[in-house]
């Protein structure tokens, strides 16, 4: 929640003029699981993680849950360790890179499929997931999209749902950009 609160406080100030779903794109992409991952990395959460050997040997001092969840876990403390404004100042520090850039605000690979198709055949595409397997902590989910319309189907895997979706609207839409 603190993480939240200080990138939304950057970003309004920042991007004063944008809409509330711009913003809301932009802290979307701030506060991701693979945004923390990679700051995790860079100031090297993943050479101090306490894990147990088991978890060390399945590769977990660079599981991207592990490390967004220390992360947090790291900006918790803190902020009850010390306060906010210290926090604050720990957050601006590692994300100044990321909040710096003056990008457009992304659109993630589902939106953009969803719009191409709505735009070329008047219907969404059709999503249907599944877990695949994997253990409990670590599951394997495949998603496949169906656009009916142009009879085409896709199929891709992720470590969630959302990590599925995500990867196979990114193959889906490089077809259908090669195919234009």
């Amino acid at each position: 929640k603190v993480l939240s609160l200080v990138i939304g406080d950057f970003l309004m100030k920042k991007y004063s003029n944008e809409t509330e779903g711009d913003l809301s794109k932009r802290q979307a992409v701030l506060v991701s699981g693979e945004t923390l991952a990679k700051i995790a990395i860079e100031i090297g959460v993943d050479e101090v993680i306490k894990i147990s050997k088991g978890e060390k040997n399945l590769g977990g001092a660079t599981n991207k849950r592990n490390l967004e969840n220390s992360l947090e876990a790291l900006i918790g403390a803190i902020y009850l360790d010390s306060d906010f404004n210290s926090a604050k100042k720990f957050i601006i520090k590692f994300w100044r890179e990321y909040l710096e850039k003056n990008l457009t605000p992304p659109k993630d690979p589902v939106s953009q499929l969803q719009e191409l198709v709505q735009i070329k055949t008047k219907q969404l595409p059709q999503y249907f997931t599944e877990k695949t397997g994997g253990f409990d902590h670590a599951p394997n989910f495949v998603s496949k999209i169906k656009i009916e319309q142009l009879n085409l189907e896709f199929s891709a895997a992720g470590k969630s749902k959302k990590e599925a979706q995500k990867e196979v609207a990114k193959i889906a839409l490089e077809f259908l950009a090669n195919s234009d």
